[in-house]
């Protein structure tokens, strides 16, 4: 098949819809941004940031419940390195209620860390009902947790593609056939800076695990999503207006140089910095808890459409919801008014 035969079907696919994105669920992201089969993704923040959250937002739950709602095949397998799996799975079981019910049950309520406070009944039962919801999720979603070697992650992601498909060899070249050629495979690192070393430096073995991630998407059609840590460079501030770049990504460049998307999380208020569209989003401060609210989501690039361009969102860390904000400039007079205090009261994460 030619060239041009080949770019003619990739057309008439679109024409039919084979070719939309997944959706994040931050709708001004998606006017910019979408999640496709052989896509590699990086995101990258500062501690607490809320990057895995963001992560865990847009690109592993809301695409999963949109395809489980449109009836179309996904998988997704999270190597969670950083933390634990129970307390991400609580963090999701507490946004579901919020969102759902409007009733706020932190994680330590849910675990039962506090010695005076503890579920009642009414919680209780609020839980029973997301019993469906993650047994459905586990169907779909695979997490491991703890630190993996590239060749333990390698190993995994092989074991999945030979379970699901098959390997050819058509004039010389590796060509997998998938057993259901519409399926969404969604692949996440986090982080990317804790895969464990075999006798090799932290940037010879994220290389390494690149260029794997890389054979995966090219010729499974997998989609990765890395998370990255910044560098040191950050913590300087001292600029009125900042924005984190490419040279912030931590241990390797190699993590930005393969991906076809590269995304910021940025706090400007925790380094003292304006927001380049929004200026001086301390307001977001909540001025009775002290709780800062403004995320920065910053597209630094995008091989497929337009980099260069950020999204202005509200993150509540109590249940781990991210949500967009209006366009600065329509941040006028009457829509701080009525919505500054629905965000300090969390009204406007529902």
């Amino acid at each position: 098949m030619g060239t041009y035969s080949k770019l003619k079907i990739a057309i008439e696919d679109g024409l039919t819809g084979k070719n939309e994105g997944l959706p994040t669920g931050l709708d001004r992201l998606d006017n910019y941004i979408s999640l496709k089969k052989k896509m590699m993704i990086t995101i990258f923040g500062s501690t607490g940031s809320a990057k895995s959250t963001l992560v865990n937002q847009a690109f592993v739950l809301n695409p999963w419940e949109y395809c489980s709602q449109h009836d179309k095949p996904i998988k997704i397998i999270v190597f969670s390195m950083e933390r634990s799996i129970v307390f991400t799975n609580a963090k999701q079981l507490v946004a579901k209620i919020f969102k759902d019910k409007g009733k706020l049950i932190d994680l330590p309520l849910l675990l039962g860390w506090y010695k005076d406070r503890k579920l009642n009944g009414i919680d209780e039962s609020y839980i029973e009902e997301y019993q469906s919801y993650f047994n459905a999720m586990d169907k779909d979603i695979k997490y491991y947790e703890g630190q993996r070697t590239v060749k333990e992650i390698d190993d995994i992601i092989l074991e999945f593609a030979e379970k699901n498909g098959k390997y050819e060899n058509i004039d010389g070249n590796p060509v997998y056939i998938p057993d259901t050629p519409e399926e969404e495979v969604i692949i996440v690192v986090d982080h990317i800076g804790l895969t464990k070393r075999s006798g090799k430096s932290k940037k010879e073995t994220i290389d390494e695990l690149i260029v794997i991630q890389q054979e995966y998407r090219d010729i499974n059609g997998y989609s990765f999503i890395n998370v990255c840590q910044v560098n040191r460079d950050l913590s300087k501030g001292g600029k009125d207006i900042f924005e984190p770049h490419l040279d912030h990504i931590k241990e390797t460049g190699s993590v930005a140089d393969a991906s076809d998307l590269v995304l910021s999380i940025f706090d400007p208020i925790r380094y003292n910095t304006k927001d380049i569209n929004y200026g001086d989003v301390s307001k977001f401060r909540c001025p009775k808890t002290g709780h800062k609210f403004f995320r920065n989501i910053g597209i630094l690039k995008n091989s497929y459409g337009i980099d260069g361009a950020s999204v202005g969102t509200v993150f509540m860390g109590q249940t781990g919801i991210i949500k967009t904000l209006p366009k600065a400039k329509e941040l006028n007079e009457e829509w701080q008014v009525h919505n500054y205090e629905e965000v300090f009261n969390y009204k406007y994460f529902r």
